[in-house]
């Protein structure tokens, strides 16, 4: 999730007072690093138009017609100076702004290049790409940041050929698809976005068993988040590996994966949100959008099938690597200490932050406990954890997870 730095450095305290109702199901609660008045009713997004714009002299040009894509306006504020403006999909938000475009230029040249923002604030490096494929972190002595204005800038090489920009790499949805190939994972549609594009999801059961106990795994419900979507890519490759653990698995279990919650937002470059301008990580409750409902009603047919539902991860990017677990006197099985346990004896000198809560904010894992009784976990990577690391730990996840549902011989 991306939440403000200075309110998760004085400690991620994540649930505010909640109001109970006198039905069976929670009303919608806030949490202590959401914008005030934020709801999950659908709200009009803020213009971004796909445009070309030149500036300066030679021209410097810099275009937003690709997917992922995200900026507002650029103009030159000196012969040496551009800046880039970025606004959100939509406002009140959380600030932790996405940005997204190509440069290039008439004539080679250098250029400053100032991020600015509106309604948000800077966070993420930027990283560097010839061909929007592979990507390089522009080195961090490069990036200077104005804190109070919320600004960043850095000096670049502009040529010829098209550099893309971007706050983090892009994985867009039609990379999600050529991923889920690339395993031989067939995907079904279980519902289309406001904006028409498909809800994917994938049902991994070698069981021979449509009721064999499930597994859900989801991720990219807020667009930016990356290093999540890694986690996530890592954790499903080992339960699809040869491995004797994993094949045990998947003779025992069916795992269902929901590869890209949020295609719009994605696809949009947007900095949290879904075309309908709500983060959907807030609307596990109210089934206000179409992309939880689709889900959940996915969900409630599996479960008719009678097999249980005995995990879920939801994975997510913050500040730093933390697992967001249901607080013990909720869940009282013990599942997530002994899964966390697993992680940290395979990953040495690897610290497992654990923020355990409460189950009434209106966010994935809580809706899956309270429905399913099924432990669930907000699993959160750093924006930048070193990628070796994500890969390391998610590997540990998936076989810590094997150790708690199949009994080791």
């Amino acid at each position: 999730m991306m939440n403000e730095q200075r309110i998760r450095l004085l400690g991620l305290i994540a649930i505010v007072a909640f109001q109970a109702c006198s039905t069976a199901k929670p009303v919608a609660t806030t949490l202590s690093y959401d914008p005030p008045g934020a709801t999950t009713e659908s709200k009009p997004l803020d213009p971004h138009h796909k445009r070309l714009i030149g500036a300066g002299d030679p021209v410097v040009w810099i275009d937003n017609r690709f997917d992922g894509a995200r900026f507002s306006d650029f103009y030159a504020v000196n012969d040496t100076l551009f800046r880039v403006v970025i606004h959100p999909e939509n406002a009140p938000i959380n600030r932790s702004a996405f940005y997204g475009f190509r440069i290039w230029a008439d004539t080679r040249r250098s250029a400053w290049i100032e991020l600015t923002y509106e309604n948000g604030s800077h966070r993420y490096v930027p990283k560097l790409s010839v061909d929007g494929k592979n990507w390089s972190v522009l080195d961090s002595s490069a990036l200077h940041r104005d804190e109070e204005a919320g600004t960043a800038w850095f000096k670049m090489d502009v040529d010829r050929e098209p550099t893309w920009v971007s706050a983090q790499p892009l994985f867009t949805s039609a990379d999600t698809n050529d991923w889920l190939a690339s395993l031989g994972l067939e995907s079904g549609i279980i519902g289309l976005t406001h904006e028409g594009r498909p809800l994917l999801n994938v049902v991994i059961n070698e069981s021979g068993n449509p009721s064999a106990p499930a597994i859900v795994l989801m991720t990219r419900q807020h667009p930016p988040e990356l290093t999540g979507e890694i986690a996530f890519r890592t954790f499903v490759e080992t339960v699809m590996s040869d491995n004797e653990r994993m094949s045990a698995l998947r003779r025992t279990h069916q795992i269902i994966l929901y590869p890209m919650m949020n295609p719009d937002g994605v696809d949009g470059g947007h900095w949290r949100h879904n075309a309908g301008g709500v983060d959907l990580n807030r609307d596990w409750g109210p089934f206000n959008q179409p992309e939880t409902r689709a889900v959940r009603d996915n969900m409630k047919n599996i479960a008719k099938g009678g097999g249980p539902i005995v995990f879920m991860l939801d994975f997510h990017s913050t500040w730093y690597d933390v697992f967001y677990t249901i607080a013990r006197d909720e869940e009282r099985s013990g599942i997530s200490d002994r899964w966390l346990d697993g992680i940290r004896a395979q990953v040495p000198g690897y610290v497992i932050r654990d923020e355990p809560s409460g189950t009434a904010p209106t966010i994935s894992k809580n809706w899956f406990f309270r429905e399913f009784q099924t432990v669930g976990v907000t699993y959160e990577v750093g924006d930048s954890t070193p990628e070796a690391l994500i890969k390391n730990v998610a590997r540990a996840a998936a076989f810590s997870m094997a150790d708690l549902l199949i009994p080791i011989p």
